[in-house]
């Protein structure tokens, strides 16, 4: 029994990094979308941190290798400490 490896190989390459039609019927039409300039997108961050009320999820992670993911209200942001399900303070 042979095997086609050259349709193995085409479907792969179509699994792995999709296809596009010939006639080009998928491409979406019209401009491009703008693209934000990084000091648009700092001034947004700044601005929804500055909120009443911002919080910021973390990843804390405990020396006994639990792990969780929090959410600090932004006034407590460098002085929070939790506790660990192990009993472990982390910070």
């Amino acid at each position: 029994m042979s095997r086609r490896w050259d349709l193995q190989r085409d479907r792969s390459r179509v699994a792995r990094q999709g296809a596009e039609p010939v006639d080009g019927a998928m491409l979406p039409i019209g401009a491009p979308k703008r693209r934000i300039p990084k000091s648009e997108m700092r001034a947004e961050i700044d601005a929804a941190m500055a909120a009443p009320g911002a919080t910021v999820s973390r990843l804390v992670a405990c020396r006994c290798g639990h792990r969780a993911t929090v959410r600090v209200p932004v006034a407590k942001l460098g002085r929070a400490r939790f506790r660990c399900q192990c009993g472990e303070l982390t910070s």
